[in-house]
């Protein structure tokens, strides 16, 4: 008996089936499967390159001629009123509406960044004036 337990994945216990054996028909197995992955991933790259050489040439030609997102939105429209979905009218509606009116709370904003090491102490008052005037007129 031993003094101590051995490890069941100490190297002592390791069984000859529990690695794979290679023999010449088990190599030439993994070679022809390997083959045959290579040969897949190469027809899949293939088929990749020609889809997307087919539509850089069908997308020149047809993005010129395209609706707009608008102008869609407004087929489905008139789709889904001549199919009295209404709920489908509700939410084009509310999306269409959205487009020619947005929201008066959507603003745009610009940062500028400046540094006062670039400015006169004039220069910087003026545009704490100016800044807080803003303020005053948002309240």
């Amino acid at each position: 008996m031993a003094k101590h337990k051995i490890h069941p994945n100490s190297l002592a216990n390791l069984k000859a089936h529990a690695a794979p054996q290679f023999t010449s028909e088990t190599a030439k197995a993994a070679s022809a499967k390997g083959a045959a992955v290579r040969k897949a991933n190469k027809e899949a790259r293939e088929q990749l390159q020609a889809t997307v050489k087919a539509y850089k040439s069908l997308s020149k030609d047809v993005i010129d001629d395209m609706p707009s997102a608008l102008d869609i939105l407004n087929l489905q429209l008139v789709k889904a009123l001549q199919g009295d979905d209404q709920d489908m009218v509700v939410e084009l509606a509310k999306v269409i509406a959205e487009y020619q009116a947005p929201k008066l709370a959507r603003r745009e904003n610009t940062n500028v960044e400046v540094s006062a090491d670039d400015l006169s102490d004039e220069e910087i008052h003026a545009k704490l004036k100016n800044y807080f005037d803003k303020e005053d007129d948002d309240e």
